[in-house]
């Protein structure tokens, strides 16, 4: 049951998380080779390509679960259940979740661990950035909006009807 997949560019390998399996499938991009990633249940990943760590969530998990992706050394930061969307922001080391429980976009330092919370929609489900305007925008299922965060500020700057259910979101 493969759910999300993420690409570590800097490495040449691709993670594919598997719901209630136990394991993560690493697949070798240079030989098109797979073997399991052992680092339990994952529902969502993200990669830092710089470090090479590997960020996993499981949805009832209230910990992000950081992974050293060439020595495999596990670390856990409390960040809250019902994680949905997540996304790795290079330029500034940071995580970003969305935590669909308390309707917050939470903010990992990767270097630090400290952990921001920064309140949006209901359901925020998924998350995109802007490199060029640097902003946030986190899609509200709950309650059919796009909460557009300055990433400089660390706020909300705008709240935007969506429609109904909007579930993705992505920058061109």
């Amino acid at each position: 049951l493969p759910y999300t997949l993420a690409v570590n560019e800097s490495t040449n390998k691709v993670y594919v998380t598997h719901t209630y399996t136990g394991t993560v499938t690493l697949i070798d991009g240079a030989t098109n080779t797979s073997r399991p990633f052992r680092v339990g249940d994952a529902d969502g990943v993200a990669i830092d390509p710089r470090t090479n760590a590997v960020f996993l969530t499981t949805y009832e998990d209230p910990n992000i679960r950081i992974v050293d992706g060439a020595t495999g050394t596990l670390t856990r930061v409390a960040v809250g259940a019902h994680i949905w969307g997540m996304l790795f922001d290079e330029p500034s080391g940071t995580l970003y979740l969305g935590h669909t429980g308390t309707a917050e976009v939470v903010a990992l330092n990767e270097k630090t661990k400290a952990v921001r919370r920064i309140p949006v929609g209901k359901i925020p489900c998924a998350l995109a950035i802007d490199p060029v305007t640097r902003r946030l925008y986190a899609v509200n299922y709950g309650d059919e909006t796009v909460s557009v965060i300055d990433l400089a500020a660390g706020n909300v700057i705008a709240k935007l009807r969506a429609g109904q259910h909007p579930q993705a979101v992505t920058i061109d």
